[in-house]
């Protein structure tokens, strides 16, 4: 029989077992390190540190895996570890929002919530995890009144999206926005603050919500790279009670690691398949468009020894091709109904605003220099009207953004990340009664990368079982 001993020290889990177990451990939970070629790294990136020490979130994996060796393990787990791992909330039933009626997933995933105080639910976005927050949020403060609670979003637009939502429609107003220059009133429960605004002075963030007793961090795929400033923040405010809710998770392994072992073990998920079949979100069709060209992208100066200096080539090419950007245009003028293009250059999205320029449909440009003011109004203007034409970049629009009035999304360049594109195509899957399903351009070309981006897209589609097909257009 192998001991395996698990206790708190300094905020962190500590592992102690058999040395010849913890190596096997140690290198099941390690990745190989990209920067090794430069001797001053080591091989490997390991989440237990050669002490034992890992972050708690990551003890259901790591327990999982001991459990899979077939060692006949005995754990020892400390009640510290225990209150760490799973802090008590002592709620025995669910709150509901006036006005709603929670889907089966968000009732399990508040009530999953509830009972071990910290972890993750992955919902597909448009699937209403704004509901989810605001009923979580009830629960909590019904029953513990004087709770603090911080509730982390990754950008304005969805900050006040958000906020609003929280107010108008489900009639909680014992909350306070941070960020977007304003200043929050610390006298409410609930203080929701974009992350941008808690990392500009960590050490006055800290001394502001250091003793709340819960967290919340929504599309928490976002806090993955241990480069986040937010991070800090999340591992020193006093409380183990913390909570995540994403579409996806990021498919780089350490970055996952990374958010689970903060936040806490996936508690709850359910596929964009499954929502999509019960209803509660639009059905999708992927609408494949390649490109042939005459020409092919410059080779790079010599002197450029950047790792994407071929890629960029094919970038600037694919995005300066005035036939390609004219199709864009017609079909955006074409379609009957609010369009969204994205973009992943802000000189792309002045090209394509130059080929509208002539168009019926009203156009806006959304970059990170527009004003949020300006990012809201265009959302409600296209929430009420079917005749426009936003172009975002993707970095700004593909995260947390609702606009239920949209079918059309054209994908003028979305590369290959898998968080990134479901994130995206969840801009156009909330249910509204002008659409009965929502219609993805995929706009791709017969080049090195655009072709290698593609396979792994349809793959992609493929594992969440969206339909798609391919028309091959020769520019």
């Amino acid at each position: 029989m192998e001991i395996i001993n698990v206790d708190i020290k300094k905020n962190h889990g500590h592992l102690s077992c058999s040395p010849s177990l913890f190596k096997i451990v140690r290198e099941k939970f390690s990745v190989l390190n990209p920067s090794y070629t430069q001797r001053r790294f080591a091989p490997r990136n390991y989440i237990i540190t050669p002490s034992g020490a890992f972050q708690v979130g990551m003890w259901n994996d790591i327990k999982s895996y001991i459990e899979s060796l077939g060692v006949s393990p005995k754990f020892q787990l400390t009640d510290k570890f225990n209150q760490y791992y799973t802090p008590p909330l002592n709620i025995k039933k669910i709150e509901t929002i006036d006005g709603f009626t929670y889907y089966d997933y968000q009732e399990e995933t508040i009530k999953e919530f509830i009972k071990h105080g910290r972890g993750i639910s992955l919902l597909p976005t448009a699937s209403g995890k704004g509901l989810c927050i605001a009923g979580l949020c009830k629960t909590i403060l019904t029953n513990h009144p004087t709770y603090k609670i911080l509730l982390v979003v990754p950008n304005v637009l969805l900050l006040n999206q958000l906020h609003d939502s929280f107010i108008e429609e489900f009639n909680i107003d014992n909350i306070s926005i941070w960020g977007d220059k304003k200043l929050p009133d610390w006298s409410k429960n609930i203080i929701i603050a974009n992350s941008q605004i808690l990392v500009s002075d960590i050490k006055k963030t800290l001394t502001k919500v250091q003793h709340f007793n819960a967290i919340i961090v929504d599309e928490v795929h976002t806090i993955g790279t241990k480069k986040n400033k937010i991070n800090k923040i999340i591992q020193n405010i006093n409380t183990n009670i913390k909570f995540g809710v994403t579409g996806t998770l990021p498919s780089d392994l350490l970055a996952t690691w990374n958010t689970v072992g903060k936040i806490g073990p996936i508690l709850y998920e359910k596929t964009s398949h499954q929502i999509r079949q019960q209803g509660s979100i639009s059905e999708v069709e992927i609408k494949i468009v390649n490109f042939s060209h005459k020409g092919a992208p410059s080779t790079p100066d010599p002197s450029d020894v950047r790792p994407t200096a071929k890629y960029e080539k094919e970038i600037d090419f694919i995005f300066n091709d005035t036939k390609r950007n004219n199709f864009i245009g017609d079909l955006a003028n074409k379609i009957k109904g609010n369009v969204l293009i994205l973009t992943d250059r802000i000189f792309h999205g002045e090209l394509l605003v130059k080929t509208l320029s002539s168009s019926s449909k009203s156009v806006h440009f959304i970059q990170g220099s527009t004003e949020s003011d300006a990012r809201t109004e265009i959302r409600r203007v296209m929430e009420e009207s079917d005749n426009v034409i936003c172009i975002a970049m993707s970095k700004i629009f593909s995260v947390g953004v609702s606009i239920k009035n949209l079918k059309y999304v054209i994908f003028c360049n979305i590369g290959k990340s898998n968080v990134k594109i479901m994130q995206s195509i969840g801009r156009s899957l909330r249910l509204h009664k002008n659409k009965d399903k929502a219609i993805i351009f995929d706009l791709c070309d017969k080049l090195k990368y655009s072709m290698d981006h593609l396979r792994e897209r349809t793959q992609l589609y493929t594992k969440e079982k969206m339909k798609f097909k391919t028309t091959n257009i020769n520019l």
